[in-house]
């Protein structure tokens, strides 16, 4: 039994060029962007204060977002935390690589994979020390 609210929302047709369930590609980036100022705005409160001085609260005013967004992508701070870390380990990872891109033998490469990784690690020296 439907209540009256409900009565005729299964009939009424989606918007034009809109699947039912699915949301318009401008919404699915501005999530994406919001996602990614909050992991930006939680390495900076990590690396301030700490892990146990940041807080949800700090992390949300850093990336200038509602509250009730950052629980849209992350269910605690133990969570995006760990998705920063993931984050800064993916870019290490591809600076190491784009490094060593040019390499012609196995040496080099690991040579110039090295170089890039302290090169990372100098410029990302808050997050990672």
């Amino acid at each position: 039994m439907t209540s009256r609210f409900d009565r005729g929302r299964q009939d009424r047709p989606t918007r034009p060029g809109r699947v039912k369930g699915r949301r318009p590609a401008i919404e699915q980036r501005q999530r994406g962007t919001h996602r990614r100022k909050l992991v930006d705005a939680a390495e900076e409160v990590f690396n301030t204060y700490g892990y146990y001085d940041a807080s949800i609260v700090k992390i949300t005013e850093a990336a200038s977002v509602a509250q009730g967004t950052f629980y849209v992508y992350f269910r605690s701070k133990k969570e995006i935390f760990d998705e920063v870390v993931a984050d800064l380990n993916r870019r290490v990872r591809h600076a190491m690589s784009e490094a060593a891109r040019g390499a012609t033998s196995r040496l080099e490469a690991e040579r110039l994979g090295f170089a890039g990784f302290f090169r990372f690690t100098t410029e990302h020296r808050r997050s990672i020390g």
